[in-house]
This record gives structure tokens, sequence and C-alpha cells, in this order.
């Protein structure tokens, strides 16, 4: 019975079902006895090539997954064996998730990472394909560093709606002293820039800040925002350049709380800014509506990801 119990839930969980994955097992097993034996079953079903239950049993071990009163700590040693186990079987999820448990984790090795992201960059995943054109850029992970192919690839994953993508490329083309500063001067962050190779083409590396600005991607914003305040890739324009710079960091990934200010705005005057506002009013909604949409589009492309690795879930569960 309770192997039927996780087989059960090894499939709620894949259908993205965790409560009523809790509510299924609460109602056929004590609560004391829950852990030990669900683990236990899951673990059984995960040996004999089950893949949903391997994916499950690696969540588990991460915390990326909670069932009932199962708390389990965290064992970076027993998820790694476990994506690898599914990962070696064509799940593409866990080959992405093994590769950054590589590449970030305890056990860094980033040839094994590199490894992992490009089987899932043959079958399609999108931040598989950014991190492999990255690791082509830099010749990491055992890559003969390749800056055209990693170019490539980066653009690859632009199409697919990878908005941070075409932020490195205009990065990779682009000028490779760009700053964001704190209120007191301290420069909070500088925006990885070329360096790998390619010939600098101001024209092109303002081109793929605009696609990813366009894709509502807060750093291509901030990039903008730079490139207008200094007149390096484009006519210097303090409005355009605060604007962007704004835009880039009300929405999204670096937000207000980094507390980023942009050192040309001493620069502006009263009418300048006061321009920049209503702008802004009109920009900020339009911005946000482009990352929601690009979003949206990202999500199509994972769920295709997702259909795939559900179907080979499907085939061992019969097995």
């Amino acid at each position: 019975m309770l192997e039927g119990v996780a087989h059960v839930c090894a499939y709620l969980e894949r259908m993205k079902l965790p409560k009523l994955c809790l509510f299924f097992v609460f109602s056929l097993s004590p609560i004391p006895a829950l852990a030990d034996s669900y683990i236990a079953s899951l673990t059984h079903l995960a040996e004999h090539g089950d893949i949903a239950a391997q994916v499950s049993l690696a969540k588990l071990y991460t915390g990326q997954l909670r069932v009932g009163g199962i708390n389990l700590p965290n064992d970076p040693n027993l998820a790694t064996l476990w994506y690898t186990k599914a990962a070696e079987q064509g799940h593409i999820q866990s080959q992405v998730s093994l590769a950054r448990l590589y590449m970030n984790g305890e056990a860094k090795d980033e040839k094994k990472a590199m490894e992992w992201y490009q089987k899932a960059a043959a079958a399609g995943e999108p931040d598989a394909i950014f991190q492999l054109g990255l690791g082509l850029l830099r010749g990491i992970g055992g890559l003969t560093k390749d800056p055209k192919k990693g170019v490539q690839y980066l653009e690859k994953a632009s199409e697919l709606s990878y908005s941070e993508a075409s932020c490195w490329l205009g990065n990779c083309y682009g000028d490779k002293n760009n700053y964001m500063y704190k209120p007191n001067g301290e420069k909070l962050k500088q925006l990885e820039a070329n360096g790998y190779g390619l010939k600098e083409d101001k024209k092109k590396a303002l081109d793929w800040y605009n696609k990813g600005a366009s894709q509502g991607d807060d750093m291509a914003a901030c990039a903008l925002g730079f490139a207008y305040s200094r007149g390096e890739l484009t006519a210097k324009d303090l409005v355009k350049a605060h604007v962007w710079s704004t835009l880039g960091t009300s929405v999204g990934r670096l937000g207000k709380e980094n507390n980023v200010h942009f050192d040309f705005e001493k620069e502006m005057r009263p009418e300048q800014l006061q321009e920049a506002k209503q702008l802004l009013d009109v920009y900020l909604p339009r911005f946000k509506s482009a990352k929601d949409a690009n979003n949206r589009r990202r999500s199509e492309v994972n769920e295709m990801i997702v259909q795939k690795d559900k179907q080979l879930e499907e085939s061992t569960n019969r097995k």
C-alpha cells in the first residue's frame, strides 16, 4: 500500500498538486509513521527508475518540496544523486537543476555543470542555452573559449524570451565601464561587459540593449540609461538617461531597495527632471507591460519543457 501512496504522491507532485498530495497522504497514513514510510516508498520507486519519484526525492533534499510533516534536512549529496538518476534518463529540468548544483553548490564542479547545461540546451531549455553561451564567452568548465559561438547561444536564448541574454549581448559589444552608484558615490555594481574577444560595435550594443529593454529587462534599461548619460553609444541625452535608468531600477531584480543613484542627475536642470518625470508617467506602464508579456512568452517556452518531462515521467511510471 505504501508504494502505491508514494506512486500517487509522485504523480500529484508532478501535476503541481502538492496540497492534494498532502491530503492524500494524511488520509491514508498516521502522522507519526508518515515521514519514514513515505520516504521509504518513494525511495523504492526511485531505485526502480521512476523519474517522478527521483525528482521528488531530490526536491525534498533541497527543501524545494514539502509534504505534510516531512521536513528533511538539506542534503546536497542525496539531491545530486537523485537529480543525476533523473537527468541520465533525459529529464531536462533535472539536468538544469543538476547543473546549478554543480555550478553553485558546495561540491562545485564547473566542468560537470557545463556538461549538463549542454545536454539541456540540446533539448531547447532556455536557461541552459543562456548559461552555455556565458560558458563559451568565458571559457569555463572545460569549454574552449569561443566568443562567436557564445554569442550564437545568447542570440538563441534571446529569441526564446530570455531577456538577460539580450542585455548580455549588448555588454559583449559595448563599453566596459558601466557602473551604478550609491548616493555616497560608492560604486554599487559593474555591469559585466566586453573583454571576450569581440570587436566593440556601438550600434550592435545599442540594438541589443534596446531589445532587452523592449522585453522589460531592468539591466538592459539601466545600460541604455548609462549609454545616454555618457553619449558613448549614442548621442548624450540626460532626459532619456534618467528615464531608462529609473525604469531599470523601479521594476525587477535591481529594485529600489538597492538605493541606486546615478551620478549624471546632478548635471540635470530642473526642467529636464520635470520632462523626465512626465515621460516616466507614460513609459513606466509600458515597461511593466513589456516585462509581463515577455514573462508570459517565457512561461510558454518553459511549459513546453515541462510537458516533455511529464511524458518521460509517465513512461517510467508505467514500467
